[in-house]
């Protein structure tokens, strides 16, 4: 039966090589290219809501002390939330929830970066996930 279709390919590969004045070699890779399967890919979509990037936002502090100079902006903008719905298709909401809790913890009474520089650069250490001790973990288990 292979045989059949291969001959059956063959002649009509021929017959339009003959009526395009091409070669059958190119008729011939013409048809395998066409019945190539395609590749389709399906990307996951994330739907990330509102309220998830209100919440991140808001916990990154408006103005900061600069001592001397008083109170000044961080620089945050409009921006600054489409980047973090953009770092939320790699990061889990509470990823970035401990990262700028933690940089203000540490910053505490010190200068505050630019909220975008501050999102464009977020610390690997704040990125991961908060550890119990054996302690805690004991205590939230119920344990004294």
């Amino acid at each position: 039966m292979d045989r059949a279709i291969d001959v059956i390919a063959y002649l009509l590969a021929k017959d339009v090589a003959k009526k395009e004045k091409r070669t059958i070699d190119d008729v011939i890779q013409e048809a395998l290219d066409y019945t190539k399967p395609v590749r389709i890919t399906t990307e996951k979509v994330i739907e990330i809501d509102d309220a998830t990037v209100n919440r991140i936002y808001a916990i990154y502090p408006g103005k900061t002390d600069r001592g001397q100079r008083g109170m000044c902006s961080t620089g945050k903008c409009a921006k600054d939330r489409d980047r973090i719905r953009t770092l939320l298709k790699t990061h889990t909401p509470e990823q970035l929830e401990n990262a700028i809790k933690k940089y203000v913890e540490e910053q505490e009474g010190r200068y505050l970066k630019n909220f975008s520089t501050f999102l464009n650069n977020i610390p690997e250490d704040g990125l991961e996930e908060p550890t119990l001790s054996f302690e805690d973990d004991l205590r939230a288990k119920g344990y004294r």
